[in-house]
Order: structure tokens, then C-alpha cells, then sequence
């Protein structure tokens, strides 16, 4: 049934706001891809297992990805990267600031924050091991999640209003799954920072 079918598995998908042709895909055992024009052909970024990405605001061609244990800023839409990993961490997850590309948080089992595009890193605690995410209306918003590593089956919320300095806990707050299963996303809505969705996977009797 599958003979001759060539398939990846994808992890993360990100595209550019100001570019709809130029994307990036974080792919199992097959590196980040990215494309560069409205075509069917994917360039190799970094090899490895490709995981997370994500492009600056407002920006068709700068950003950052992920795969293994490393992140890499990437520029020209991937045509030059360089490593900027802060610590010894599997899977990161990362975003970076919506007013300064240059402030950066990544999540692995503790939170790290750059404000120099990487250069110098600071560990903020709490998780960000399964996602970290800034908000689209709000610079001085971001939400996290995760445990002690990206493949914790448990863990918690957090969320940050000063810009990811400080990190609080939500996922004890009403209406939060008390099972504490493990959280697979964080979206946020456009025009309003405090309108959170978050999926779920696994299982649980609840």
C-alpha cells in the first residue's frame, strides 16, 4: 500500500507574516527543511532530528529553529544559521520577542531568556519543555509548559507578564485538567492576549 511513498514525519510547522511562500519544518530523523518560493522543493536548513521553529515578527527571512539538542539563528530564510544553544537540553522549543528579535525564549526542562539574539542566556526556571509561546497582541506576554524534559509524561502551565523574567504557575488555576496529562500546544489568540487554547494527549480515567 505504501510502496514508493516517501513521507516525513513533521514535528512543527512555521511560516513568515510577511512572506506566505517561505516556511519552515521541523521534521523526525530528517532535519528543518525550509522553502523558499511558491514550489514543491524543500532545502535541507540543519540536519538531525528537526523539531521546533519559528520565524521573527514581521520578518520573511530571520528566526530560529531547533533539532536535537541545539538552536540554531538562522538568516537569508535559512541560508546561514549559527548556534546559539544555551544549555545540554533535548527537543527546545523556542520564540522570540515580538517587538526585538534579539529577546528570545526557549524552553527546555528549565526556561532560558536571551535579550542579545542568543549571545548570553539567563535559566528563568519553571518549563518550557513542551512549548513556550509569545503573544501576538502583547510584547510583555508569554505562555509555557512542560516538565522536566520533553519527554515528560506530567507537568505544568506557566505563564510570564514582564516579558519572560518571571514565570507564574496557572495550571493550578480552576478549569486546568487535574489529571495533568500532557500538554501538546499553546495558541493564543491574535487580538488578545489573555484567550488561551491548549490541546491535551495521552490518557487519564478523567
Amino acid at each position: 500500500l505504501n510502496s514508493g511513498v516517501a513521507a516525513s514525519q513533521a514535528y512543527h510547522l512555521a511560516g513568515s507574516q510577511t512572506d506566505l511562500d517561505n516556511i519552515m519544518i521541523g521534521l523526525q530523523d530528517n532535519g528543518v527543511k525550509r522553502r523558499n518560493a511558491n514550489t514543491t522543493i524543500w532545502d535541507s536548513v540543519v540536519g538531525g532530528d528537526g523539531y521546533d521553529c519559528i520565524y521573527n515578527w514581521n520578518s520573511a527571512t530571520t528566526g530560529y529553529i531547533t533539532s536535537n539538542a541545539a538552536i540554531y539563528k538562522f538568516s537569508n530564510n535559512g541560508s546561514t544559521t549559527s548556534d546559539i544553544t544555551p544549555a545540554d537540553s533535548f527537543f527546545f522549543r523556542v520564540t522570540s520577542s515580538i517587538a526585538d528579535p534579539n529577546i528570545i525564549i526557549a524552553g527546555a526542562g528549565d526556561i532560558f531568556k536571551s535579550v542579545d539574539g542568543g549571545a548570553n542566556w539567563i535559566n528563568k526556571a519553571a518549563s518550557g519543555s513542551w512549548d513556550v509561546e509569545r503573544c501576538p497582541s502583547n510584547q510583555s506576554r508569554y505562555y509555557a509548559a512542560g516538565g522536566a524534559s520533553a519527554f515528560s509524561t506530567t507537568g505544568s502551565m506557566y505563564f510570564s507578564a514582564d516579558g519572560g523574567e518571571t514565570w507564574s504557575l496557572i495550571s493550578n488555576n480552576p478549569g486546568y485538567p487535574s489529571a495533568n496529562i500532557r500538554l501538546t500546544d499553546i495558541d493564543v489568540r491574535p487580538t488578545n492576549s489573555g484567550n488561551v487554547w491548549i490541546t491535551f494527549g495521552g490518557f487519564s480515567d478523567n
